[in-house]
């Protein structure tokens, strides 16, 4: 009776982790399907707590979202935010995404060095909009100072995990 009673415990315990486990690898893939399928209020209720706890879908999707007022109300500032954390973590889209708010000055102040750091890190994964962003900004916004800068910081940048 005993054996048969750990043997029922140690597979409840089992089953409920597991389910866990599957729970929390479909979250993101939870919370992409709700965005996609227009229901904001779900995307961004999953993402939030995805995006807290580091996951940088998550993070890039908010920032998208609070870009574009989708669900939420257009916030550049909050869009900044989740870019920034995204950025860091190495995410192209978010850094190519961080480095054009740089540029314009949307939710951050206007800063060419920052941007161009923005987008060589982006050009660096291959992305070529960033690369044509970057030379076009180099090319007609900055000083030489403010390019060697640019390359400075990307140069040095390490991503945060």
């Amino acid at each position: 009776m005993k054996a048969t009673l750990r043997t029922l415990v140690v597979a409840a315990v089992g089953t409920v982790a597991l389910t866990a486990v599957a729970q929390s690898q479909s979250a993101d893939d939870q919370a992409r399907t709700a965005y996609y399928r227009g229901d904001y209020a779900a995307a961004l209720r999953l993402s939030l707590n995805l995006a807290e706890q580091g996951d940088v879908a998550a993070q890039y999707r908010l920032g998208v979202m609070y870009d574009k007022g989708e669900g939420v109300r257009e916030n550049d500032t909050e869009a900044v935010k989740w870019y920034r954390l995204a950025a860091e973590q190495g995410a192209f889209e978010a850094q190519e995404q961080l480095a054009w708010k740089y540029e314009e000055g949307e939710g951050v102040p206007q800063n060419y060095v920052e941007a161009y750091k923005w987008y060589a890190l982006a050009a660096a994964q291959g992305i070529g909009f960033a690369k044509i962003a970057r030379d076009l900004l180099q090319t007609n916004r900055m000083t030489p100072a403010q390019v060697a800068e640019g390359q400075r910081l990307a140069a040095e940048w390490k991503p945060k995990k």
